[in-house]
């Protein structure tokens, strides 16, 4: 009876890491999170296709082995995780990314566990390209209308 107990369990937290694999592999931000050795502890989808890297790769390497420009172009993105991984979350309006021709607004969350503790950092990139994009043409065509 009590390995049966443990095998409907068992099956249950299955379906639901399924549940939030799925959930984070559909988000239509770039979502990753790290320990506080900084080495990756979850990689979605979108990060898989701007690294090239599968989530299989990722985790467990170390943040600057995935993306080896934050040791040096990237030091803010760096600085930004550290301060999550110290309980400091930190929001970035507008940032334009070192590895495609793209803006986005990060937020770097601390990974607290229910007593409080931090044991990571997530890092949520959402693509503000677009509204860049029409806020720079608008800025020109007024530019234009001033003239």
């Amino acid at each position: 009876e009590r390995t049966r107990q443990l095998l409907i369990q068992n099956d249950e937290i299955i379906h639901q890491k399924q549940l939030m694999d799925t959930i984070i592999d559909a988000s239509v931000d770039y979502i990753c999170a790290i320990g506080l050795d900084e080495k990756v502890l979850l990689f979605n989808k979108k990060y898989e296709e701007l690294t090239k890297y599968k989530r299989e790769e990722a985790i467990g390497k170390d943040i600057t082995f995935i993306f080896p420009h934050f040791k040096d172009r990237g030091k803010n993105i760096l600085e930004n995780f550290r301060n999550a991984l110290k309980g400091i979350p930190v929001h970035m309006e507008k940032h334009h990314s070192l590895i495609i021709d793209e803006y986005y607004e990060n937020f770097f969350i601390p990974l607290q566990s229910y007593s409080g503790e931090v044991f990571g950092a997530m890092l949520i990139g959402h693509d503000i390209t677009s509204r860049i994009n029409s806020e720079q043409k608008l800025m020109s065509t007024n530019e234009e209308l001033v003239k």
